[in-house]
């Protein structure tokens, strides 16, 4: 969020309106960049000794302090895990990363699903699906369909 413009803009007497149309924010960031010139005493004079540091100060990011409470799971310990033995679930890695008292939150485990597919992405690897032949059926649906008739 761009609140040294916010800020700028509601010093030059912008409306609401205006600044959530140019700055494409909402009226609560707007909200909380008035708070701030109040609080910390902003004016035209003295706007541009502002640094991005200071702002960083003024506006924290709360995701950041937020994602600091859970623990990160060992993905690559995990897909080590996946790879080696042929019989350990996502699910196991879950339970295992549940079972750590590290004193902070953990992820839920669709979530822990969600961060262990980007960190995949992320670092160009591949999941592989464990199955017993002939007990389930996958169907990969890119590329040219087929008809199948049942009988």
């Amino acid at each position: 969020m761009d609140y040294l413009r916010i800020i700028q803009m509601l010093l030059d007497s912008h409306t609401y309106a205006e600044i959530t149309a140019s700055v494409n924010c909402s009226r609560r960031d707007i909200s909380t960049a008035k708070k701030a010139i109040d609080i910390h005493q902003i004016t035209t004079a003295n706007i541009g000794q502002i640094s991005h540091a200071r702002l960083a100060e003024i506006f924290p990011d709360k995701r950041k302090v937020i994602s600091a409470i859970y623990s990160e799971p060992d993905f690559e310990l995990v897909a080590e895990k996946l790879q080696r033995n042929r019989f350990f679930t996502l699910q196991q890695a879950w339970m295992k990363y549940t079972d750590l008292d590290d004193g902070q939150k953990k992820y839920s485990y669709s979530r822990f699903c969600s961060k262990f597919q980007q960190h995949m992405r992320t670092h160009d690897l591949v999941a592989t699906l464990q199955h017993e032949p002939g007990k389930a059926m996958f169907v990969d649906w890119a590329g040219p369909t087929w008809r199948w008739l049942m009988q």
